[in-house]
């Protein structure tokens, strides 16, 4: 007997029911298949990201203070995306979570801080409606 996986992914609000009957036809008669349907939570758009690696660059270039990768770090310690661990010679490091995988509302807290961050600063950047916009 043949055992198939079949993974519907990012969940059954935007599956391809066509398509998925096509492959499910594709099958010989008794073929055994398993599912596993994922509800994979929604991530942040390619202009978010883009605001937010802007948001950096500026902030950067008119503080001169840091560079555009540690302000992201500096956002991703106040969002709790920080963790510390011991090398092997003692010596205390950081471990930055990857934002790959925030969901729409952890991604917007993100862009939230890096808009005070720069406020704070003095760092005029567009909101994130205005660079939405464009």
């Amino acid at each position: 007997m043949i055992h198939k996986a079949i993974k519907i992914s990012p969940g059954l609000i935007h599956w391809n029911k066509d398509r998925f009957e096509k492959d499910i036809q594709s099958y010989k008669d008794g073929t055994e298949l398993y599912i596993d349907i994922t509800d994979k939570k929604p991530s942040c758009s390619k202009q978010a990201r883009g605001y937010l690696h802007l948001s950096f660059d500026r902030i950067a270039k008119e503080t001169q203070e840091y560079t555009p990768a540690e302000i992201k770090c500096m956002i991703k310690e106040e969002a709790g995306m920080c963790h510390w661990f011991t090398n092997k010679r003692g010596e205390q490091r950081p471990c930055y979570d990857s934002s790959e995988n925030l969901n729409k509302e952890q991604y917007s807290n993100l862009i939230e801080l890096t808009v005070r961050l720069a406020a704070e600063r003095g760092v005029s950047i567009l909101s994130p409606e205005e660079y939405f916009e464009t």
